[in-house]
């Protein structure tokens, strides 16, 4: 809790650190959105970094300022630089370091290109951090700085080479991998041939064929077929099924893991051969493979055998095998999985995970499963699976006014009860609900008292609604209430609009009802807080009114929090159009309106390059 109360307090200190050594000046004809995003990302780093002595949290920025695209060598360097000076008292943190990079490494983030100033540092553990943090930002500079440390005698410094010219997945790079093979240690061409297995390219394949003619290291010979495999060239699959019946169980263990980077068609008798094997790495390899391929037309075929070697992984000694092949069975695409799966429900080591894994799964071949958790004595999973029934298009009817009826639990007997009003319209047992006089079932109530009054139920009054509307236990059932008395009309609903709408922070309406015309009228109002919430509401409806009063909100209030809040809800609804307002406000003499401008440009650029799948729209800056 500490550690984000801190990130939260440091990424509001965009203080004159960043803008007296950043010059965001918008007086550029053009620039494109991602030079904009990298600025705005740039401004939000370096000010955690200048204002943290906390070497962790320096690490963490540093890591994300390695991982922006079109980072600016130079500036990157310097920051490096200065993380070194600071930080006098390495040795304390060596672990912490070395932890971190093998993170990278095992997660495998080599990052486009070798900071390569850095990693000439005296120290050890900053120049091992340094060379962690790789990121394809040139390909070109990348392409040469790592070719230059595959040729290094460090050979931790060689896979990282080695690594990275993968990320790179040029031509070139593929070049230099291939010319590697003739004279690299058996590890490196095993790394190189499990890197290449996917490459489609003409010389990768040449050179796989020609290495199978010597190659005598059974896992290189297994990652070379995969490669021919995966180019459609089944005749070699008798190589990887020769070494299913290899008594080593090393190879056993690689193949079975590496059975999911086979793309192509995949003779089921490896799997059975593989399967009879009880390593746990073994079945770990065939779970996986079952798990990437289940909706694999080409295999479905296979399906009882898959659900048999399932099923026999489920009962097994492992808890981690056991939890991993009853998940995936339990998406597998067959009606057969019912026969292994329902009587777990029952089963006392299997009934938890087994119903958590029926409710969380997105698989129609479960209704027999989800109709059986329908009986179980707990009125909880029943609502679930009642849920999922509806999901699936199913009408349970008879489960569902069992428990409106009986449940002792109010929440469960409005959940039944809502549910039962959505799928046939009757509001009987919502009004059963307005009808219980324990105090402590208020919030119940009013929740069935807004849904009755929404579908217009004749027995609620305005003095119903008017006594939801200002109860303040519940903003969500007091603002609810508020619309329905303004859509009836009646003056009351206003004055609680306007009064949940001056809350001191942004405050979004999800009720889908009429209001444009009302939170129009309440732009003009004298709290800044009603005006700043109601345009974000106005803009969150594609109404350029609120958009124009966020924008002048931005520059012009005096309240700080205003402007820093009209600068996040523009960045939450505004367009590329709105950068240039945006980017005014990085001249603000408050950090926290700073921070936010910045921040609402990243949200902005990040958002329309989504929607329009590209990091180079290019935009004009007057």
């Amino acid at each position: 809790m500490k550690y984000r109360i801190k990130k939260l307090i440091l990424s509001f200190l965009i203080a004159a650190f960043i803008f007296s050594t950043i010059n965001f000046s918008a007086t550029a004809s053009s620039s494109n959105l991602s030079e904009q995003k990298k600025d705005a990302y740039l401004a939000l780093a370096k000010i955690i970094y200048d204002n943290n002595n906390n070497i962790l949290y320096r690490m963490q920025t540093l890591e994300e300022m390695a991982n922006l695209e079109g980072l600016n060598f130079d500036f990157s360097v310097n920051h490096f630089q200065n993380f070194i000076s600071k930080d006098n008292k390495t040795q304390t943190v060596n672990n912490n370091i070395d932890s971190k990079i093998q993170y990278l490494i095992d997660k495998n983030y080599m990052f486009g290109y070798l900071l390569k100033e850095l990693s000439q540092s005296n120290e050890p553990a900053i120049k091992e951090f340094s060379k962690s943090l790789l990121k394809n930002l040139d390909k070109n500079e990348a392409l040469q700085v790592f070719t230059e440390m595959t040729k290094s005698n460090n050979n931790e410094e060689k896979i990282i080479g080695i690594k990275g010219l993968a990320k790179i997945n040029s031509p070139e790079s593929t070049y230099i991998l291939l010319g590697m093979l003739n004279k690299a240690s058996i590890n490196e061409n095993l790394l190189i041939t499990d890197i290449l297995s996917s490459s489609k390219d003409i010389q990768v394949l040449d050179t796989a064929r020609n290495m199978l003619k010597s190659e005598k290291d059974p896992k290189i010979i297994i990652n070379l077929a995969i490669i021919l495999i995966n180019n459609g060239d089944n005749t070699y699959l008798k190589f990887i099924q020769d070494y299913c019946f290899s008594k080593n169980i090393e190879y056993l263990r690689y193949l079975a893991l590496k059975l999911k980077d086979i793309k192509g068609n995949i003779d089921f008798s490896i799997i059975e051969n593989l399967s009879s094997h009880s390593d746990a790495t073994i079945k770990i390899g065939i779970i996986s493979f079952f798990e990437q391929y289940k909706n694999n037309i080409k295999i479905k075929s296979q399906n009882d055998h898959i659900i048999k070697i399932l099923k026999r992984y489920v009962f097994d000694e492992s808890d981690l095998i056991s939890l991993a092949a009853l998940k995936i069975l339990a998406s597998f695409p067959d009606k057969k999985i019912n026969a292994i799966i329902k009587p777990l429900i029952y089963d006392k080591h299997f009934s938890l995970p087994t119903i958590n894994i029926i409710l969380s799964t997105n698989n129609r071949y479960l209704l027999p499963s989800i109709y059986e958790l329908t009986k179980l004595d707990n009125d909880q999973i029943k609502i679930q699976s009642a849920k999922c029934l509806i999901n699936y298009g199913k009408n349970p009817k008879k489960v569902l006014k069992n428990l409106a009826n009986k449940s002792k639990t109010i929440d469960i007997r409005l959940s039944a009860s809502i549910l039962l009003y959505k799928i046939s319209g009757s509001t009987k047992y919502l009004e059963n609900i307005t009808k219980d006089y324990d105090e402590s079932t208020k919030e119940a109530k009013d929740i069935a008292v807004l849904y009755l009054a929404n579908s217009k139920y004749k027995n609620i009054t305005l003095e119903d609604l008017k006594t939801i509307a200002f109860d303040n236990s519940s903003k969500n059932n007091g603002l609810t209430a508020a619309l329905l008395l303004y859509n009836n009309n009646n003056d009351s609903g206003f004055d609680v609009l306007r009064k949940f709408l001056s809350s001191r922070k942004p405050v979004i309406i999800t009720d889908k009802f009429p209001i444009e015309n009302i939170l129009t009228a309440l732009l003009e109002d004298k709290n800044n807080w009603v005006k700043v919430n109601s345009a974000y509401n106005l803009a969150r409806m594609q109404n350029k009114k609120g958009l124009d009063v966020l924008k002048t909100l931005l520059l012009s209030t005096d309240d700080s929090k205003i402007r820093a809040s009209a600068a996040i809800m523009l960045g939450n609804t505004g367009s590329p159009n709105d950068i240039d307002i945006l980017k005014l406000a990085y001249n603000d003499k408050f950090c926290r309106v700073r921070s936010s401008a910045a921040q609402a440009v990243i949200e902005i650029i990040s958002r329309y390059e989504q929607a329009n799948n590209t990091k180079n729209i290019e935009i004009n800056i007057k």
